[in-house]
């Protein structure tokens, strides 16, 4: 199956799209280190979810990294 191609639109700044990888899941959160850091968003925990492809279904799957603020 081919996996769809992927990327997000921040919020902040719809003009700078994050282009998702297949080969590489895609963290959120207030870390730097995240690849998608929203370091002001205090609602969010410091590694607070991945977006990675399930292989198996061929789509993107958004998890919740178990964080304090769901």
């Amino acid at each position: 199956m081919r996996i769809p191609s992927a990327r997000l639109l921040p919020h902040q700044d719809p003009t700078n799209p994050v282009e998702l990888d297949p080969e590489r899941p895609c963290t959120i959160g207030r870390d730097p280190g995240n690849q998608l850091a929203l370091p002001g968003q205090v609602s969010l925990s410091r590694r607070h979810a991945v977006i990675r492809v399930s292989r198996r279904q061929a789509r993107w799957i958004l998890c919740d990294l178990g964080s304090a603020n769901g």
